[in-house]
């Protein structure tokens, strides 16, 4: 079962018994809910997912396409990833302008969210792997975003269902190294943790994988009620 953070449907079991009076400036959609993220029940590194409310993005669209085959829907509905930077509600994400701070407000007001974890031997990650995490992707800020990749694995998933891929080739020494949402993930949590989270298959790591993978966890992450 996913553990889902989503304005339009807060449920009576995710709310933490304490109202929050909030001393920042936050987005309109947020106070028109009225809730707001329990920060504490996050850990840095903490992997975010999400799936946009408008369905007329097409590269989001076709990302939540390329799943491996047999991706279930409520897998396959992911179509970007963030790793949590552990301050505030920042985020860091490799964007259509390349690697950026983000911000996890800003993706609650437009989109289903998901939190995952580390897990190892069923049990959570350090909070000291976590904050290695975020620390590799915050190293990565400024780098470009990687445009051909997404396009490359959806034409083989419509095509071959990844039959025919084998692994992203290389870039030619010296090129600056770009990059897509979740292998910025993938790459930070590799070189925090020495685990390196790819689907057999196609050797990606997707959102549909990131979402499927028995190496994460659902963060249940409660909501507070705004209070003034």
């Amino acid at each position: 079962m996913q553990y889902i953070l989503d304005l339009k449907n807060v449920e009576e079991h995710q709310l933490h018994p304490d109202p929050l009076s909030p001393d920042l400036t936050l987005p309109p959609q947020i106070l028109e809910a009225g809730y707001i993220p329990h920060l504490e029940d996050l850990q840095p590194g903490d992997l975010i997912l999400t799936a946009p409310y408008s369905k007329f993005d097409a590269l989001a669209r076709g990302i939540s396409y390329v799943g491996p085959g047999g991706d279930s829907p409520e897998h396959a509905r992911w179509n970007h990833a963030a790793v949590y930077a552990g301050e505030l509600f920042l985020t860091c994400e490799a964007t259509r302008e390349g690697v950026k701070l983000g911000n996890l407000l800003h993706a609650l007001s437009g989109s289903m969210v998901r939190i995952r974890r580390g897990v190892t031997d069923g049990e959570f990650i350090e909070r000291e792997l976590g904050w290695r995490t975020a620390f590799y992707s915050v190293a990565r800020l400024n780098q470009p975003y990687d445009y051909s990749h997404p396009l490359q694995l959806g034409r083989l998933a419509m095509r071959t269902g990844f039959t025919e891929y084998r692994q992203k080739p290389p870039k030619p020494r010296g090129e600056s190294e770009e990059t897509i949402s979740t292998e910025l993930f993938q790459d930070a949590y590799w070189r925090a943790t020495g685990i390196l989270m790819q689907n057999r298959l196609s050797r990606e790591a997707t959102p549909a994988f990131l979402s499927a993978t028995p190496l994460l966890k659902d963060v249940r992450c409660r909501w507070r009620k705004l209070s003034w």
